[in-house]
């Protein structure tokens, strides 16, 4: 059997050339079980490696192309050999060429599908450091020693021997992991395409399948090409992304690495456990889901934004999560996604959009796509940040409006929440909405109507403010009609707030805002869920709005009654009781003609002052509250009542009023 040094510094005599010119050679390539050494020989051109029959010795003429000529095509492997620049020998293995069918189909059945290999070429080449047969040693050499097959088993030896440079390799290999440890020029030993790899970030760990490696030009770098599973609004898909691991001097742990493989990982079974959680979860919000939210999320810039260390937003609040809207209104975030291929045997479950195996579930990525209702802007949501909406029962029953009011409301919400046969136009599409205009003061209750609404019909609430839907025509136009499409599609009820530009009565001196008017008429018509219009100036409306409005509602400034009932909901709502407030309280809070909103901020203010103090909520600190009315001290709270933090304008009232 030959090996390595076949033919080693021997050149070919002139016979056996002869021999082999006239030998016919048809389909006999790589039938010989032998190797055949070619070596680097002086260029002949700058684009490739010249080898050569001979010995290199820089003062010997070669023969041209010595790995294409007949007499090398009979060997089972053809071994290039390259110069040494630096190293310990002369000459390494640049790489080996199988041309031997029978070996070639050997390998097939060991190795498999592996990146950058294909079995059915003439030539499979495997250049240094051989890395599919790395990955596989161990079975090509049991192969080698245990085949039934004794010309399978004769090619398979003859293999391992061509290679017998891969036990130095291995003996590098073996030492390191069995101290948990890997340099970054054998990163590539511990990574086996196919595998699964894990990635600890910051707020959610991941496991990635792991398509191929390979270092960059300069051997600085060790790129990793990984799959993944996401959902485009559409299909479940597979994605791909190149992570990095950057050059380090000596040994390092494994589990320290940026990405590292997943059998590596201790306590893999809860990891796993947890990572498949999140997988079915990701799966069940695909499609339109209307959720809690309070975490980290990301805007989108752009795609790349995702992953460029772009800082979060935090939000608090509802959202929908609507991955197909999402991409729809944010194309440069498209997603690539390569479909998921399942077995042919596999049930017509496990073909359908919505059912993933337990290996692409591990692979789901952390997030989803929606919109956040609170800051208006479409976000990327973590999975594990999510959760069920816990629905205020008691909203719509502790609405303060007069009896009418509420009765009419309840048959609206009853009728739309049932969804009987209903009214529709002459015009099929037209008519099927419900159109409530409410009027009246800054902080009397019309928006609370709008949230108390949604609540009871367990809805999106989906706000929107005239000035954010522009002043230019064509600007209104394409701003509202995306309004109208997201509030049809997430089944929302619609509030517009501060309408009143769009609804003034129309004049023949203000062409462009009776353009703006029309449109706002024409788009209603066919608008099929709920819309609440607030205005402040109802005795202004254009007349053709009466005609398409289903219930107006008018807020009258709050009756100190009223006021009365907002104080007790209030500050019940908070850790104090009602109970513990006189109706000289009552009195003296009512005399300050407040109107709701400015109501609950005061009890906020006052909650927070009685917590610096650390004891309940008392009458003493709504009224030091109340005081603070007189001065600029107010006007700072009400411009910063929607703040999370004001902490600064409770130490500025507490230093004030105690101090």
């Amino acid at each position: 059997m030959a090996s390595l040094d076949t033919d080693d510094r021997k050149g070919t005599g002139s016979d056996a050339d002869s021999d082999l010119e006239n030998d016919d050679i048809t389909g006999g390539e790589g039938r010989d079980c032998a190797v055949k050494n070619v070596y680097e020989g002086k260029s002949a051109c700058r684009c490739c490696i010249n080898w050569v029959d001979e010995y290199p010795d820089d003062l010997k003429q070669a023969n041209l192309a010595a790995d294409k000529t007949p007499e090398s095509k009979r060997h089972a492997i053809l071994v290039r050999n390259k110069r040494s620049h630096g190293g310990p020998k002369a000459l390494e293995i640049h790489d080996i060429v199988v041309q031997s069918s029978i070996l070639k189909s050997l390998l097939k059945d060991i190795i498999g599908k592996y990146p950058g290999v294909t079995f059915e070429a003439k030539e499979v080449v495997f250049s240094k450091p051989f890395e599919p047969l790395f990955h596989n040693w161990a079975t090509i050499r049991g192969a080698s020693k245990n085949h039934e097959d004794e010309e399978a088993q004769a090619y398979l030896k003859l293999l391992v021997q061509t290679l017998k440079e891969m036990k130095y390799t291995l003996q590098s290999y073996r030492d390191l992991v069995s101290h948990s440890v890997i340099t970054f020029d054998l990163l590539w030993a511990i990574f086996k395409p196919g595998d699964d790899v894990i990635e600890h970030g910051e707020s959610n760990n991941r496991i990635y399948r792991l398509i191929r490696t390979e270092y960059d030009s300069e051997g600085k770098i060790f790129n990793l090409k990984c799959r993944y599973v996401d959902w485009d609004g559409t299909k479940f898909g597979y994605g791909s992304v190149v992570k990095e691991i950057k050059a380090f001097k000596g040994p390092k742990t494994i589990t320290g690495l940026s990405l590292y493989p997943k059998s590596y990982t201790e306590k893999l079974d809860h990891l796993e456990q947890e990572i498949l959680d999140r997988g079915r979860r990701f799966q069940a919000l695909a499609g339109c889901h209307y959720r809690e939210y309070s975490g980290n999320a990301v805007e989108p810039r752009s795609f790349f934004s995702f992953y460029a260390g772009e800082r979060p937003v935090f939000i608090d609040g509802r959202v929908v999560v609507d991955a197909e809207a999402f991409f729809q209104y944010n194309p440069d975030c498209k997603l690539s996604l390569s479909r998921i291929q399942f077995d042919e045997n596999s049930d017509d479950k496990a073909q359908s959009v919505n059912f993933l195996r337990k290996e692409d579930l591990l692979l789901c990525v952390p997030h989803v796509r929606g919109y956040s209702l609170k800051r208006k802007k479409w976000v990327q949501l973590l999975v594990n940040d999510i959760s069920p909406i816990d629905w205020n029962c008691d909203a719509f029953a502790r609405l303060i409006l007069p009896k009418q009011y509420k009765n009419i409301l309840y048959s609206i919400v009853a009728s739309k929440l049932g969804q009987s046969e209903g009214f529709d136009d002459i015009i099929q599409g037209k008519g099927q909405g419900v159109i409530m205009l409410l009027s009246g003061d800054p902080g009397v209750g019309k928006t609370l109507t709008a949230e108390s609404v949604a609540e009871q019909m367990h809805k999106p609430l989906y706000m929107v403010t005239a000035g954010e839907l522009g002043s230019k025509v064509d600007d209104v136009e394409q701003a509202l009609g995306k309004v109208l499409e997201l509030a049809a599609r997430w089944n929302a009820v619609l509030l517009l707030d501060e309408a009143d530009v769009f609804m003034e009565q129309r004049s023949n001196h203000e062409i462009e805002r009776n353009k703006l008017v029309s449109i706002f008429l024409r788009t209603l018509e066919y608008f099929t869920g709920i819309l609440l219009i607030t205005t402040n100036r109802q005795s202004s409306i254009d007349k053709a709005f009466k005609s398409r409005i289903d219930l107006s509602l008018h807020y009258p400034p709050l009756s100190h009654n009223t006021q009365k009932e907002i104080w007790i909901d209030f500050i019940s709502r908070s850790s104090s009781k009602a109970s513990d407030f006189t109706d000289d309280d009552w009195a003296v809070f009512t005399k300050r003609s407040m109107n709701g909103r400015e109501i609950k901020n005061a009890v906020k203010l006052a909650h927070l002052l009685a917590n610096r103090q650390g004891v309940p909520l008392a009458p003493c600190h709504v009224n030091e509250v109340l005081e603070a009315l007189h001065n600029d001290l107010w006007v700072e709270f009400q411009q910063q009542s929607h703040l999370k933090d004001i902490a600064s304008v409770v130490a500025s009232i507490s230093r004030r009023f105690w101090f």
